[in-house]
């Protein structure tokens, strides 16, 4: 009788062991969603998978996958908004005060080939592609250059806005092009102009 009842008690202690350890498995899985839920910066449970991102003036707003892994800059006087993923990615956006009408692609031609001047090494450059995306009104071009032993791609995109033409420009390691084939349209689909 005793043998029985020691292997009767020794199934109760092995059960009460594992309720106890599922139990204290559940509380800690608990603290955990607690503390994430309670703190939104925590990556454990960022439910968001994208950043928002507004120039200094308050004009526009972008918002981007949080993949390309984007901080805000100190923003230099040229621009309103600058982006950038250390050495791989940059972006800076600067602003057109002036609506140049008729004559927009004339102008966007002849900034492209003044803006040409300043690198050496250029190859791959584009013609200006004009298209509407969401509504917008936008100019494009591109092209590759070298700085410091590294091949880079700088795509300019102008966009036509009630106050004026915005200059969005993406620079990125041309080795790392392959991560950025989607920028340009997460860009465009996700540029809204603020209380325009």
């Amino acid at each position: 009788m005793k043998f029985i009842q020691s292997t009767v008690n020794k199934g109760l202690w092995k059960k009460v062991g594992i309720i106890s350890g599922i139990a204290i498995v559940v509380i800690i899985l608990l603290v955990i969603l607690i503390i994430n839920l309670n703190n939104p910066s925590s990556p454990l449970l960022n439910l968001s998978s994208n950043s928002t991102f507004v120039d200094k003036t308050n004009t526009i707003s972008i918002t981007l996958p949080k993949k390309y892994n984007l901080n805000t800059e100190n923003i230099s006087a040229n621009h309103i908004l600058e982006l950038s993923s250390g050495d791989n990615l940059f972006i800076a956006v600067s602003v057109e005060g002036a609506y140049l009408g008729n004559s927009t692609i004339d102008a966007i031609k002849r900034d492209k080939d003044s803006f040409l001047q300043n690198y050496s090494n250029t190859s791959n450059v584009s013609d200006v592609k004009e298209e509407t995306v969401n509504g917008l009104k936008t100019y494009t071009y591109s092209f590759n250059y070298r700085n410091e032993l590294k091949d880079y791609t700088l795509e300019t995109i102008w966009v036509e806005g009630d106050r004026g033409l915005f200059i969005i420009d993406l620079s990125y390691l041309t080795e790392k092009a392959e991560l950025y084939t989607e920028l340009h349209s997460d860009i465009l689909n996700k540029l809204v102009f603020i209380n325009e």
